[in-house]
């Protein structure tokens, strides 16, 4: 079996679950608790222990508070030296601290210091513990995030933003970390420290991010509004009606729900699709931020008023009798972690229901199909773009298993690229290498030579149909030792050439279709080219790799479609399905948004394709006539 291996997110959710509630808005004026900090100071920020038992909040004036969960006061403790800006707990149940003082502080669940780090050249405004807790990320007024070891030894630096950081969030398989900025951007990064792309701005400062159970849906609030935004950055939700900033958003434990907090002095719940369900009120200033219990039951928020308000989801009764309980030991007295172990963050997904599909039989690959038309007249401008494609497929190894239709995969792509809807690309544009052509050496030939020719305003692609492995593609001459192709080396000759853009896609799934094209008028070719061209010329430029399986997934042949399930929706993607705003081109994340949501369904979550890189989501990738 092929894998693809560039780069994962894996998919996991807590199965935790919110209650039904009724169509029209709720809103609820009472909490459960309110905790008060006295006249002087507010709370900056306050978390659950994984048991809801006990609230830990920091205060503006350096302290960290402890309260049960009806709102007694059992402990408090000086923590900095500087107002408290963030608090988390680790997955071994320490409390991590950060301050404008500029230092993270670890302490043990009985309040005792474990190590003082000073992190950063201004005031630290969060950290986040990744899911693995093996490393925490800061963000700072200094312009910068920083991740370190649970030791707190610095890992890499993150310096590409023009502003104040203010958050940043892991993905659930933690290969990736989210940046959001003052600077009104958001940045994708790999844990070694590598930028892969910058979504396009937002409006005003992005407040908060976080990434969803699956890693497949991103979460973020800027100015007065918060956004669900795909992995790819296509906007799928707003939520809209706060009057004042939006200081937070974040998903239910279940991610079906988004709570935001804001400093019109409400908190509110939404369904994902940005119908509101439910107001809470009740605080007399700003709210600073607000999360569910793990279980999803409670809502605990924070505000300038100087309390911290517990609220339910549903009724009260669990909450209720551990409020009547007698006191306990708590987090930060003595010893022990009440909470018994660190919240469990990575529990088994369970697969959404597979949508009914229908096999397109007579769309069977009979061999390749290649278009003639007369384009000349489109190449008079001396600047034209042009889009230049190594296209690989191999089926025949001879030391790992023999494949079916990754040979057909690549004549397929090749005739998309001959066809009006791929560009009609001329034959020196195009580099074919099938079977026992398609060695090592004439691989990394082919790329060299394209990536050399093309120009400042081209195009470049890599498409390879064949086995890969974990550090890189096999060709054709594996031994099943000698000769891997390096994804580094192929992802090296991206970087060296001036092309505008660059596309490589990696076809983990044996696969090939592609219907022959529908007649059209030479002028509906003419037209349609033009506007692909034009496309590519006025958009800016970028690397996109759009890879068919996640690490560690196996992609399996489908007999019944002749050909891998990737395959399939990409090339009927490339046709025309994927083109969801009908103007007529394909852009990568229309593409990707396609594909994706298609294989997942059809393979009930078992296959998951990604995208990554840094590029202009208006990127085309063919055009529909």
């Amino acid at each position: 079996m092929k894998r693809a291996t560039l780069f994962a997110i894996t998919c996991s959710l807590l199965l935790f679950s919110l209650p039904l509630f009724a169509q029209a808005p709720q809103v609820v004026n009472t909490s459960i608790a309110s905790i008060t900090n006295g006249d002087l100071s507010y709370f900056t920020d306050a978390v659950f222990t994984p048991d809801a038992k006990w609230v830990i909040a920091a205060a503006s004036d350096n302290n960290i508070c402890v309260y049960n969960n009806s709102g007694q006061l059992q402990t408090v403790f000086p923590a900095h030296n500087k107002p408290i800006r963030k608090i988390a707990l680790t997955n071994d149940g320490n409390l991590l601290t950060v301050s404008e003082d500029k230092s993270i502080k670890l302490w043990t669940p009985a309040g005792n210091l474990l190590n003082t780090v000073n992190a950063h050249g201004k005031a630290i405004n969060s950290i986040t513990v990744s899911h693995n807790g093996k490393y925490w990320v800061t963000t700072s007024d200094d312009k910068t995030a920083k991740i370190w070891n649970c030791n707190g030894v610095l890992v890499q630096t993150l310096k590409d933003h023009d502003d104040v950081v203010n958050a940043a969030a892991f993905s659930p398989d933690d290969n990736f970390i989210l940046t959001a900025s003052k600077d009104n951007t958001l940045k994708v990064w790999t844990i070694n420290g590598e930028m892969l792309r910058t979504f396009v701005k937002f409006n005003a400062s992005i407040q908060s991010v976080q990434y969803s159970s699956d890693g497949r849906q991103i979460l973020v609030s800027a100015g007065n509004f918060a956004y669900l935004l795909s992995q790819s950055g296509k906007q799928l939700s707003v939520f809209s009606g706060h009057e004042k900033l939006v200081n937070s958003a974040v998903f239910s434990p279940d991610c079906n729900f988004v709570l935001t907090a804001s400093d019109d002095n409400t908190i509110k719940l939404w369904n994902l699709n940005g119908t509101l369900v439910c107001t809470y009120m009740g605080h007399k200033g700003g709210v600073n931020g607000a999360v569910f219990s793990a279980t999803g039951q409670y809502i605990l928020s924070n505000s300038l008023d100087n309390t911290a308000k517990i609220w339910a989801v549903q009724a009260p009764a669990d909450i209720a009798e551990s409020a009547a309980a007698p006191a306990q030991t708590i987090y930060a007295v003595p010893v022990g972690n009440p909470g018994g172990n660190a919240a469990t963050r990575n529990s088994a997904q369970q697969p959404p229901t597979k949508e009914k599909y229908t096999e397109d039989t007579d769309n069977q690959y009979k061999g390749p199909i290649f278009s003639s038309y007369d384009v000349s007249a489109l190449d008079k401008a001396a600047n034209k773009p042009k889009v230049w494609a190594v296209v690989v497929g191999i089926a025949g190894y001879n030391h790992v298993q023999s494949l079916k239709f990754t040979k057909d995969d690549a004549y397929l792509m090749y005739a998309f690229l001959k066809s009006p809807e791929g560009g009609a690309l001329p034959d020196e544009q195009i580099s074919l290498l099938i079977d026992g052509n398609a060695t090592k050496n004439q691989i990394l030939q082919a790329l060299q030579k394209t990536s050399s020719s093309a120009g400042l305003n081209d195009a470049i692609l890599f498409y390879f149909a064949g086995h890969g492995i974990n550090t890189g593609l096999l060709p054709i001459d594996y031994d099943g030792f000698n000769n891997v192709l390096p994804y580094g080396e192929i992802y090296g000759y991206f970087q060296k050439s001036k092309a505008k853009y660059k596309l490589c896609i990696t076809d983990a799934c044996y696969a090939g279709n592609f219907s022959e094209y529908a007649s059209r008028s030479s002028e509906d070719v003419k037209n349609m080219l033009e506007k692909y061209y034009g496309a590519i010329d006025n958009a800016s430029g970028g690397t996109a790799i759009l890879m068919s399986s996640k690490a560690q997934e196996k992609s399996v042949e489908y007999y019944g479609l002749r050909q891998g399930v990737f395959s399939h929706f990409l090339m009927r993607g490339l046709k025309g399905e994927a083109d969801t705003d009908k103007d007529k081109l394909i852009t990568i994340v229309e593409l990707f948004d396609f594909v994706e949501t298609n294989v997942r369904s059809y393979t009930a979550n078992a296959q998951s394709p990604s995208l990554f890189g840094n590029f202009d989501v208006r990127m085309p990738v063919g055009g529909v006539r």
